[in-house]
């Protein structure tokens, strides 16, 4: 978001999208921003969609397990009679509410703005596609063109992805992005606040500071839990051992839980969120 906010920002930019989109292309790779790019392309885009529906799904879930703790103390209160102390489980949701409820960009706002994109895309597919595929020496016939258009459209966001270029017919859609579409999530955040927050533990900051600062730092970088989104001292590994992906570099801390609430919160975790299993690291290892 902080992107697309310095790209609405910067008049160069603005000022080519009023006349080639291939202008603009050639200027957001000069910049090395693939912001615009990843909201464009249908993987990328359903991904973002998918984790904001999974966010509302965890603040829907914690609001109210923590309005069935305030109606439980009042109806102990009232009857007298004590109920099943359950502090930890309820501190685990508060903190849950908390952070899914106190983004820097508003979950709801930022997947209303992907479904107006999404739905605009998907008008300018319908309507791009078939026309390009009419204009080809032997044009698809009957079922041929369903298979056609939707093989199109995969070879345009791979194009998309791998060499930044956007279709021509997406510039009436980049504009209303840029100009309309923008404005209601700009006016509910805190543009500043989201500038300089810090992002390290996403790992994502490739420019030449930040990547020599994670490489004189505990020789490579800081390591984060997936779960917990904190960070992992080296030193204290003695207490509790990692757990390392056997697909992807993801680590956590192992945990083993005992009871019933604090199993279900951790069920997710089962498996890392790339869908591969948890390796027990060794002591003093790195490496499964």
């Amino acid at each position: 978001m902080d992107c697309l906010f310095e790209l609405s920002n910067d008049e160069q930019f603005m000022q080519n999208l009023n006349g080639k989109l291939s202008a603009a292309s050639e200027y957001l790779q000069e910049r090395n921003d693939v912001a615009l790019h990843l909201l464009l392309s249908s993987p990328t885009r359903s991904f973002l969609l998918a984790l904001c529906r999974r966010i509302s799904h965890l603040d829907g879930v914690s609001a109210r397990t923590l309005e069935f703790y305030r109606q439980q103390a009042a109806e102990a209160e009232r009857s007298g009679v004590a109920r099943l102390s359950s502090g930890q489980l309820q501190q685990a949701y508060q903190r849950m509410q908390q952070v899914t409820s106190s983004s820097l960009v508003p979950v709801a706002e930022f997947e209303k703005m992907l479904n107006t994109l999404n739905h605009d895309i998907n008008q300018v597919y319908a309507v791009y596609l078939p026309a390009l595929l009419r204009q080809a020496s032997h044009p698809p016939q009957g079922k041929q063109i369903d298979m056609r258009i939707k093989s199109s459209q995969a070879q345009m966001e791979a194009v998309m992805l791998l060499s930044r270029h956007v279709p021509p017919a997406f510039m009436s859609l980049v504009k209303k992005l840029f100009v309309d579409d923008l404005g209601p999530i700009r006016a509910q955040l805190d543009p500043a606040a989201l500038f300089f927050a810090d992002f390290t533990a996403l790992g994502v900051q490739d420019d030449k500071a930040s990547l020599a600062a994670r490489a004189a730092r505990n020789g490579g970088g800081p390591y984060y839990d997936s779960f917990k989104r904190v960070e992992l001292q080296r030193g204290t590994r003695g207490a509790k051992p990692w757990r390392r992906c056997v697909r992807c570099p993801t680590l956590m801390e192992d945990v083993s839980p005992n009871r019933p609430g604090v199993t279900y919160v951790l069920a997710p975790q089962r498996k890392c969120s790339c869908g591969g299993s948890w390796g027990l690291l060794t002591k003093d290892k790195m490496v499964l």
